[in-house]
């Protein structure tokens, strides 16, 4: 009697009988945190955010249709329309730069009657559905070169076209996915290190291209505080060249103490040289601002000096208190919230940190949302939410070994790839162990085209497992014994 019943259900419904239960588990329990967090924020905050919970409740049941649909049809059939998906995900990108709103000094974001959409999070699941299919062809031989080219463009466009935005965080999200998909399609290991090796060389080039607000993010991240070693360097070469004892003490308090030095070396040279008495010199080099004292000092005497003989340099004598309130304060107060949380939190609502506005309230249910999470809900819960992300990467992992097909299995890498980076460029820019470039943390951050979009990753690798290998012959015995 069960086995007619169930063969009387319609096809929808046996197939969403055979979702991934530790995938689904995984998903349901971050989904959950993240409104319960997001609404306690909403409630001790008011003003815009107090109804981001709801918001983020409708976005949730719009993304878990969408993945309910791509999930009962069979994965394969996204691959004869490869093509189409992905000129789709391109048509989004540049209308974002031709008709995108530009939010946080990026044209990310595009407005749909009452729906604003950041096209680069719907590009996503679009390029992973071209790349895995390209790569899968069996006359795709990508242990050749020039087979190997093709596919990198698939994903590079993207990454290049959500660069123009510019939003290099999202952009460098197609990097990590295109080389999973080669690395499992069998790609020769030269193919991948040597374009590593190229990117890190060019780095430091690229950095000099980026927008001052991307310099200070990576400067927040690869130079947080003063660093021990250049304390002692600027020590020496203070004592070297006779610098008052007083610059000694200050530059213990300044965010780059051996630049700081150097600097004070410059003004004194620059001041004897124009028959400045050593009296005089000493009270230029204790100011707070020495590079104007010396520049006020010439004007009242007269003296010209043209700008590119000396001119103002702001950045090298900032103190490491200017630094933490400018610049640095995002990262920090990030830190501070981690840390005040102890082992079981504060509680849902009672972040001093977003209340007290320390935490910059437009990024504590975006970019910040895990920081509150580990202050409210402690180390205990900051770890759990870990533990469900890293969930996901293991479910997805799984899946991708009982795929049916080459197609299955590296799209299932590749989303695999996509959560695991998302999820430790995001909390690792909690934790200050990333730069900070504004990836959300899937299923947590608020946002609606970062859950519509990781909800049909989670639909295409339940439509992978649904179809999996060996499942259809495992029915049809099951059918007969009964």
């Amino acid at each position: 009697m069960r086995g007619q019943k169930f063969q009387s259900l319609p096809d929808w419904v046996k197939r969403l009988s055979r979702f991934d239960l530790s995938l689904t588990l995984c998903t349901v329990c971050l989904l959950i945190i993240s409104v319960t967090y997001i609404n306690g924020i909403g409630e001790q905050v008011q003003g815009f955010l107090a109804n981001y919970g709801t918001k983020q409740i409708q976005w949730i049941i719009v993304g878990g249709v969408a993945c309910t649909v791509v999930a009962v049809i069979d994965y394969n059939y996204y691959g004869h329309f490869w093509w189409q998906i992905y000129v789709f995900g391109l048509i989004m990108l540049v209308s974002v730069l031709l008709f995108g709103q530009t939010i946080n000094g990026a044209k990310s974001w595009i407005k749909l009657g009452p729906i604003t959409l950041q096209t680069a999070e719907i590009a996503k699941p679009c390029t992973i559905v071209a790349l895995s299919w390209f790569a899968s062809q069996a006359h795709r031989k990508l242990s050749e070169f020039w087979h190997v080219i093709p596919v990198i463009c698939i994903g590079f466009l993207p990454a290049f076209l959500v660069g123009l935005q510019p939003d290099f965080g999202s952009a460098s999200t197609f990097i990590p996915v295109t080389v999973a998909v080669l690395f499992v399609a069998g790609i020769r290991k030269r193919y991948i290190i040597y374009p590593i090796l190229a990117i890190a060389i060019m780095t430091p080039i690229l950095y000099f291209l980026l927008q001052d607000h991307q310099k200070k993010r990576i400067d927040v991240f690869v130079h947080p505080v003063s660093h021990p070693v250049a304390i002692a360097r600027g020590k020496k070469l203070a004592e070297k060249n006779e610098l008052p004892i007083k610059c000694m003490e200050r530059m213990e308090l300044m965010r780059s103490p051996y630049k700081y030095i150097n600097e004070l070396i410059t003004i004194k040279k620059l001041a004897l040289a124009h028959g400045m008495e050593h009296k005089k010199i000493t009270p230029i080099l204790t100011s707070r601002r020495p590079d104007k004292t010396l520049l006020q000092e010439f004007k009242n005497k007269n003296i010209t000096i043209s700008k590119d003989l000396y001119n103002e340099k702001p950045d090298v004598f900032t103190s490491l208190k200017q630094f933490y309130l400018a610049e640095g304060w995002h990262a920090r107060q990030s830190l501070l919230s981690i840390g005040s949380g102890g082992l079981n939190g504060k509680g849902i609502g009672n972040s001093t940190q977003v209340r007290l506005g320390f935490l910059p309230q437009t990024v504590s249910t975006t970019d910040s949302l895990y920081a509150v999470i580990a202050e409210e809900g402690g180390f205990r819960m900051g770890t759990l939410v870990i533990l469900l992300e890293l969930g996901l990467f293991i479910s997805a992992f799984r899946i991708a070994c009982y795929a049916q097909n080459a197609f299955g299995k590296y799209m299932a890498i590749s989303i695999a790839v996509l959560f695991l980076y998302h999820t430790y460029i995001n909390v690792g820019m909690a934790m200050g162990v990333a730069p900070l470039i504004g990836i959300p943390l899937p299923f947590i951050s608020y946002g609606g085209s970062s859950i519509v979009s990781s909800l049909i990753c989670i639909g295409i690798l339940q439509s992978i497992y649904i179809h999996r290998k060996g499942i259809e012959s495992a029915e049809k015995l099951k059918e007969l014994k009964t």
